[in-house]
C-alpha cells in the first residue's frame, strides 16, 4: 500500500481530530486552569498588578 501525500494528510486529519474529540474537554479544563492558576499566582505575588 503506497501512500502519498493526499492520503498521509487525510490519515493525520482524521488522527488529529480523533485526539481532539478525545482529549477536547480534559485540554480544555487544563488550560483554563493554567490561566485560573496564573491569574491567582499574579495577583498575590504582585498585589499592585
Amino acid at each position: 500500500m503506497t501512500l502519498d501525500w493526499r492520503n498521509s494528510l487525510m490519515l493525520g486529519f482524521i488522527a488529529a481530530v480523533f485526539v481532539a474529540c478525545l482529549f477536547g474537554p480534559y485540554m480544555i479544563s487544563v488550560m483554563l486552569g493554567g490561566l485560573g492558576l496564573t491569574c491567582y499566582l499574579s495577583k498575590h505575588i504582585r498585589p499592585e498588578a
